[in-house]
């Protein structure tokens, strides 16, 4: 290998140019100036003169003598133990749990009444659904039987398959029939529950299935809606209507009907025929029109009926009941009861608590046998007892302010009259042995008069006669003697 020359590398000069000296200027320092301390002058010390302490002569203390008492001895008498008598331990019996077969206090539950139907004359047959017993006890099971609701045996047409929970048969006969069968299942420790099926057998049944929106032939009488989502119309015959699926709808005429919702959240329509109804369908929906009816609802319903003569037992709670201008009896058990009247003659019983009645321009009477009820009264005439008035409330219309109320001590009741009006309600027992009051009054202007200041008004009205019918307003000398106790208790 060749290594080619190297080319020398030429460095330029550097010139450094001179550097120019620093000139240091000379410091010049001022004389000190002595600082002079003048002299300090100590004061001359004063001594401390101590007087001398006396003590005084210390006068012995004399203790007497102290004399002990001689020491009686304690005598205790002999200790007698009476012999021992021997305790015999016997053996102690092993407690077995309880077992599924000896399981004595754990009955099965039963499920709610069932409902079924079918024609006259057709083969039938149904199984019982899954869950309509159970029981609590792991490893339990079941065993099953059917009988009337007598306990007398099933007809010969009809067999139950104990093993399989299902019935089977052909209904013979012509004549229609409601058949009320008791299902009994019984755990292995001989406990048992019972619900019942009512089977109605009807000529030539029309049956509504799932989804399916139907009218029904002319002249059709019996229908079965078993399905869900189901819509029905029929005419106005007098049918008779088993509905158990869900979310069913059906339409009906002005016939006399005979109608069941057994499912769930269903809605019936009927016109102004004399309809008779049971729903212990849960949310149930019935519209009825100006027939007399009659309805049974188990679960929540809302009940609108027209100006019939109506009669109604609710037992569900949250129950709306909206009634036109009829004469009707109502029964509301449950709680949370809405019921609404009209002009008509009404007798109302509601027993549970907050129960809310609004009652229209007609005769009414009624029972609130729970706390925390709502009365709202029309112009009409009440019979009102509050059994249990706690936190319950009275109102007035709003032409009925508080300076038209006319407070009267009238046998064992409160009576209050509004002036220039035929209006009047009676609390009945208000002055009875055990008084029966409402909680609370309240006017159509808004003010409240609690049960504690009702008498202060009946006593200041004592002395005046009661107004004359057509009297709108109190007169000058009533005015003048009641302000103080109107404005001291209206509140």
């Amino acid at each position: 290998m060749t290594i080619p020359p190297v080319t020398p590398v030429v460095i330029p000069p550097v010139t450094i140019p001179p550097v120019t000296p620093v000139v240091i200027p000379p410091v010049t320092i001022p004389p000190v100036t002595p600082v002079v301390v003048p002299p300090v002058t100590i004061p001359p010390i004063t001594p401390v003169v101590i007087p001398p302490v006396t003590i005084p002569p210390i006068t012995p203390v004399v203790i007497p003598p102290v004399t002990i008492p001689p020491i009686t001895p304690v005598v205790i008498p002999p200790v007698t133990i009476p012999p021992i008598t021997p305790v015999t331990i016997h053996p102690v019996t092993p407690v077995t749990p309880p077992s599924p077969a000896d399981a004595s206090h754990q009955a099965p539950s039963a499920g709610h009444p069932i409902y079924q139907m079918t024609s006259l004359g057709r083969q039938w047959a149904y199984t019982l659904p899954t869950g309509l017993f159970s029981t609590p006890v792991t490893g339990d099971t079941l065993t099953y039987a059917a009988t009337l609701a007598d306990g007398s045996a099933l007809p010969a047409w009809l067999r139950f398959d104990q093993a399989k929970q299902a019935f089977s048969g052909t209904p013979d006969g012509k004549t229609p029939n409601s058949m009320e069968i008791k299902i009994t299942a019984t755990n292995k420790g001989g406990l048992s529950s019972s619900t019942t099926l009512t089977l109605q057998t009807e000529p030539n049944v029309f049956e509504v299935g799932t989804f399916q929106t139907v009218s029904a032939p002319a002249g059709q009488a019996s229908i079965f809606e078993s399905g869900t989502f189901a819509k029905l119309t029929a005419g106005n015959e007098d049918h008779a209507l088993l509905v158990t699926g869900a979310f069913d709808s059906a339409t009906l005429g002005n016939g006399n009907n005979s109608v069941i919702l057994a499912g769930s959240s269903n809605t019936l329509t009927a016109g102004n025929g004399n309809n008779a109804v049971t729903a212990t369908d849960s949310s149930a929906t019935v519209k009825l029109g100006d027939g007399n009816n009659t309805i049974v609802t188990e679960g929540s319903a809302n009940v609108t009926v027209g100006a019939g003569r109506n009669s109604i037992k609710a037992t569900g709670s949250f129950t709306t009941l909206n009634l036109g201008d009829g004469n009707n009896t109502i029964v509301a058990v449950g709680g949370s009861a809405n019921v609404t009247v009209g002009a008509g003659s009404n007798t109302i019983k509601a027993t549970g608590s907050f129960t809310t009645l609004n009652l229209g321009d007609g005769t009414d009477a009624a029972t609130l046998g729970n706390s925390f009820a709502n009365v709202k009264v029309g112009h009409g005439t009440y019979d009102l007892e509050f059994a249990s008035g706690f936190g319950s409330k009275l109102a007035f219309g709003a032409d009925a302010t508080s300076d038209r109320l006319w407070f009267q001590h009238v046998g064992s009741d409160l009576r209050i009259g509004v002036l220039g009006s035929a209006e009047n309600v009676t609390v009945k027992n208000w002055y009875a042995s055990n008084p029966e009051h409402v909680s609370q009054i309240v006017a159509g202007d808004g003010k409240a008069l609690s049960d504690f200041d009702v008498e202060k008004l009946v006593q200041a009205m004592a002395a005046f006669a009661p107004p004359a019918a057509g009297q709108a307003a109190l007169t000058a000398n009533e005015q003048k003697a009641l302000q103080p106790a109107l404005a001291a208790n209206w509140r």
